[in-house]
């Protein structure tokens, strides 16, 4: 492999990565998960894909240059998912050249520690996410088993997150007005907002 046609897309993502990309050749891109500390690396070399001219001149082959396709599995990765800021994103990143793990260890390791950093503030945020969902509705399937993955990894309590454990069945009852489950202390319903406890509601103060 010619080192100055590729890169090295390094991943602490403890996910495995499948990226498509559809009229590229090759369209397919895959990274092993990560245990969060040692890095899994994907070396990318240059792709093409094809643009149709017309009936005459038929299709005309474009080359996609290396780091143009790691830049791309970077980004429309990390776009894809919940959450993503720039101090809070997956721990996903490409640098020009072939390198391997160790290497990667050695001459990016600032980069590597930053990375860690705001993969950890992405995970806080992405559970974050999931106790408000949680305490809105109270619901097992508004958490997905991502997040619930993301919270055994930050070493959260299940006690305290009711959400990490799909197995913990909420009471509920049904929403007179649209027939939505609640919780039993629910005083409004968080899908239509119909006030489903009026004594309880009248309490209730609001900032």
């Amino acid at each position: 492999m010619n080192t100055n046609l590729s890169c090295t897309v390094v991943s602490l993502v403890p996910f495995t990565i499948r990226e498509e990309k559809p009229g590229l050749i090759p369209s397919r891109y895959f990274i092993p998960a990560s245990d969060s500390i040692v890095p899994q690396i994907l070396h990318v070399g240059p792709a093409m894909h094809y643009v149709y001219l017309d009936e005459t001149r038929g299709n005309l082959q474009i080359r996609d240059a290396a780091n143009e396709v790691a830049r791309s599995l970077v980004q429309d990765y990390a776009g894809a998912q919940l959450v993503v800021n720039e101090d809070s994103t997956p721990g996903i990143f490409w640098v020009p050249g072939v390198h391997t793990a160790k290497e990667i260890e050695e001459k990016y390791s600032e980069q590597l520690v930053e990375v860690k950093i705001k993969q950890r503030k992405w995970f806080t945020l992405i559970c974050r996410l999931a106790d408000d969902d949680w305490n809105k509705f109270h619901q097992h399937n508004v958490v997905s088993d991502f997040q619930r993955r993301v919270a055994t990894i930050l070493g959260l309590n299940p006690e305290e997150h009711e959400w990490m454990n799909p197995e913990i069945k909420i009471a509920t009852v049904t929403c007179f007005a649209c027939g939505s489950p609640v919780g039993l202390t629910i005083a409004v319903c968080p899908v239509c907002r119909c006030i489903l406890d009026q004594d309880k509601y009248n309490k209730l103060k609001f900032a």
